[in-house]
Order: structure tokens, then C-alpha cells, then sequence
């Protein structure tokens, strides 16, 4: 089996899931007073555990929230055979960060990095955060090792047990471990399925960013809601398999007892994927998952139901689908049906994976209004201008989005004095209809021609053609 290298992460089915690893991720936190709910002094402290039989040396590298980072493991500790240590306030510890940062810790021991260490050079890491202000104390926010789910793909990761009311409030992490700037896109419904507020956030390469909920609108939710997060399906990285640095991303929330009479405590959830893996890749050079995608019908008027089929082939079976229907609801299902209820053109896509490859596939949807009024396409006269006493071909087109109703037309050819010379009517007729008028020219002007449609719903257009006559 390949092995895929990201960054200095040992990564073989995209999920930091080993309990013992030689690598981690940990938000980490160094607060002045003003961090939460005052008064606070909010900081991270980290316990080490050495299981080798040997000395291990382990790297930490700071990545601040908001802005691009990079790898430099030049802060080290050096841990004897089964040693056990805690690092308290790691921020000022390693880096002499004591105010205002906030952000995550990238923590490695792998031989890559440091020769000196054995081959299996894993290590046990928890993390504390806690607030310091309060002279009652406070237990703080445990963050548990290697539970982080990386997702390199487009199927969603989700979060529950999110809250945001009198007592608490949630925030959310957003972590890319792309060296290239990402989208992530999010939903959040509360206990009945009522979206709450979508978006997304946009992410600088190697990058944290934690939002409180309330800053994108979400305030006094009654009960726990949940959130989906996805990536752009146009930033997915194609060939991850040789590419050492694929775009990925990492979700996790934190939801804080954090009213003046709380505890200040929190509880740190973890996005988890549906499906195991969430988005693997293909590495064993099997045949890729592939897939077609069709609607029916592709337009008409509101409301429109629609029936998608999505056909995928190769792959590992057991495929994993996911439909998002262009208007902020979306469908697991293979062959989904979906109503259209308001005016537009939607842009419906399906994604299909085994769990180690995927597919895309995109549909268009227009929905119309059903009183859609006539249209008079293409008027034009030939030749234009006509010499005296010849003739010229008028023609124009009468089309309908309601391709049910009917069409009755008139004409009418006006000299430059106003006077008629002649005037014309039909219907009525399907939309789609081609209309041909012969114009014969007798003394020098400039004719004009009117044409006025009108459907059954009496809805009309109006349309004017000026003819030479030289």
C-alpha cells in the first residue's frame, strides 16, 4: 500500500485517529484579560508522555490564527525514556507569547525531522485551556489526542451539540493544512432542520481561524443546532496520491459555559465525518469512481420538481452520495427528487465516493415564472434597405418559457408620415413559431413595422423594425 506523506503527517486514511502518533494538532490559546467573559486570563498548558524506550525529541511549531503560516520546529523538548511532563502555559513557555494570540500547535517527533529519534517515535499529548482570572479557578477545555478529522475532499464534516443561547456560546475552528488558500463552505440548522445561517470562509494557506457564531448572526437558538462544512469542489486537489501537499482542512468547535454566573468551562467537539474514511484517495492505483449525473426536466415553471439520477461506476462500491441542489439544501440519497420554488437558474451537482476516490458531476436548472409573458425574437427585414418597387422579406420569431400557451400576433407598416400601408395578424399559435411577412415598396420612405404578440395570460411584447426604401 502507498503511503501518503502530508506535510510531516503521517496520513493513511485521512483521519488523525491514532491515539499515540508522531504527530499532533492542539489549539492552543495565550489571553489577556478581556478573552471572554471578564474577568479572564485565558492559557494552554500541555501534558507530555514519552512511551519509547528511548529519548524523544519533539518539535512545536505555532500557528497564529488569521494569517498564513509555516512549518519551523526550531522550539524543541527533549523527553527521557517514559517521561511524563506538563508544560504549563506553553505559549510563553516556547515562544514567550503571553497576551492577545490565539491559534494551534503543530507538534511532530517524526525521524524526518529529528534523526535522532527512534523509528517509532510516537508520543501521548493532551491539552488544557483554562481560564486563570477567576480566583474561583475553572477546570478549563480538555482536548483529547488524535481525534482531529482531516477532510481532503468535498463531503461534508459535521458538528452537534453546538449552542448559543443565555448560557453559552460556541465557536468554531476552521484549520488549513493547504499550502494554497482554500474555501470552506457552512451550514448551520437548529433542532428542527431551520437553517440558521450559511456561508463560507475563506483560508490563507497553512492557516486557523476560530469565529464565534454570533459574529455570523446566530443569537439565542433555543436547544443544541449543528453545523456541515465542506470544501469548494473546484479546490479539490485532482492527484493527491502524488502530491505531497493536498488541500485539506480540519473542523472542530468549542462551546463555552460562559455567562457571568457559568463555570467559564468549555467542552471541545470534534467534526466528524459520515462516512470512514471521509475523503480518502486512491493510492493503489485501482480504478477511480466515475459518474454521470442527469435531471428532468432541466427547466420549466415554479414550483418545479425535478428528478435527478446520478450513475456511478468503478471504484470500491458502497458509493457515498451527496447532492446540493443550488439552493441551500442538499440530499444523500443516489436518485433524489427536489422542488424548485422560487425563479432562477440553479447550478445542481452531485458528488460520489467510495471513500477513496470521488467524482463531480453538474446539472443546470432554470425555473420560471408561470405567467412568463411572449417574447419577439429575431425581427428583421431582408433586404433592408430595399430599392423601390422590389420586395423584402420580414420574419421574426414568437417564443414563450410557458411552451403550453398560445400566441396570437399583428402588424402593422406605417409610412414616415404616419399613414397605414397595410397591416397583418395571426394565431393562434405554439411558441417556437416562425412568422414571414413579404413588404412590397412602391415610392421612396422609411417604413415602419410594429409587431405586438399576446399570449392567453395577456401577457404581450412589442417590438419595431425600421425598412429603407430607396
Amino acid at each position: 500500500m502507498k503511503v501518503i506523506f502530508f506535510l510531516f503527517f503521517l496520513i493513511p486514511v485521512f483521519v488523525f485517529s491514532q491515539i499515540m502518533s508522531d504527530y499532533q494538532i492542539i489549539p492552543v490559546v495565550a489571553h489577556s484579560e478581556g478573552g471572554g467573559v471578564p474577568p479572564t486570563y485565558w492559557r494552554s498548558d500541555l501534558t507530555l508522555y514519552n512511551p519509547n524506550e528511548t529519548d524523544l525529541k519533539i518539535g512545536f511549531s505555532f500557528w497564529e490564527e488569521n494569517i498564513p503560516n509555516s512549518i519551523d520546529f526550531s522550539k524543541t523538548i527533549v523527553l527521557k525514556k517514559k517521561e511524563t511532563i506538563i508544560v504549563e502555559d506553553v505559549l510563553n513557555y516556547l515562544f514567550g507569547i503571553n497576551q492577545n494570540k490565539k491559534g494551534a500547535l503543530i507538534i511532530s517527533s517524526k525521524k524526518e525531522f529529528f534523526p535522532e529519534n527512534p523509528e517509532d517515535s510516537k508520543f501521548l499529548c493532551i491539552s488544557r485551556t483554562y481560564n486563570t482570572g477567576d480566583p474561583k479557578g475553572t477546570y478549563g477545555q480538555t482536548v483529547l489526542p488524535g481525534n482531529l478529522f482531516l477532510n481532503g475532499f468535498a463531503t461534508p464534516i459535521f458538528l452537534t451539540g453546538l449552542r448559543q443561547d443565555e448560557r453559552f456560546r460556541t465557536n468554531i475552528g476552521f484549520l488549513n493544512l493547504s499550502k494554497n488558500s482554500i474555501k470552506i463552505y457552512y451550514k448551520f440548522i437548529d433542532s428542527k432542520n431551520n437553517l440558521l445561517k450559511d456561508g463560507y470562509q475563506n483560508m490563507p494557506p497553512y492557516s486557523l481561524k476560530q469565529i464565534s457564531v454570533s459574529s455570523i448572526g446566530i443569537q439565542n437558538v433555543l436547544g443544541s443546532f449543528s453545523g456541515e462544512f465542506w470544501m469548494d469542489p473546484s479546490l479539490v486537489s485532482p492527484d493527491p496520491c502524488s502530491e505531497p501537499d493536498f488541500n485539506s482542512f480540519i473542523i472542530y468547535a468549542s462551546k463555552v459555559d460562559g455567562n457571568p454566573e457559568g463555570t467559564g468551562d468549555a467542552e471541545f467537539i470534534y467534526g466528524i465525518p459520515k462516512d470512514f474514511p471521509p475523503a480518502g484517495f486512491n493510492c493503489n492505483n485501482e480504478e477511480p469512481v466515475t459518474t454521470t449525473c442527469s435531471a428532468n426536466p432541466t427547466s420549466g415553471f415554479a414550483p418545479l420538481t425535478v428528478q435527478f439520477t446520478s450513475t456511478p461506476r468503478g471504484g470500491k462500491g458502497n458509493y457515498y452520495f451527496r447532492w446540493d441542489f443550488g439552493d441551500g439544501t442538499f440530499s444523500d440519497k443516489q436518485n433524489p427528487s427536489h422542488t424548485y420554488t422560487t425563479v432562477g437558474t440553479y447550478k445542481p451537482y452531485v458528488i460520489v465516493t467510495d471513500g477513496y476516490t470521488s467524482a463531480y458531476c453538474e446539472q443546470t436548472i432554470n425555473v420560471y415564472s408561470a405567467n412568463t409573458p411572449p417574447t419577439i425574437d429575431n425581427l428583421q427585414a431582408n433586404p433592408n434597405p430595399v430599392p423601390t418597387n422590389s420586395q423584402s422579406i420580414v420574419s421574426f420569431t414568437l417564443n414563450d418559457k410557458n411552451t403550453n400557451d398560445l400566441i396570437t400576433w399583428e402588424a402593422t407598416l406605417t409610412n414616415g408620415g404616419g399613414g397605414t400601408l397595410s397591416s397583418y395578424s395571426g394565431g393562434p399559435v405554439p411558441p417556437g413559431t416562425n412568422v414571414q411577412i413579404t413588404f412590397f415598396s412602391v415610392n421612396p420612405t422609411q417604413a415602419k413595422l410594429t409587431v405586438k404578440a399576446i399570449d392567453k395570460s395577456n401577457g404581450s411584447d412589442e417590438e419595431t423594425l425600421y425598412i429603407e426604401v430607396q
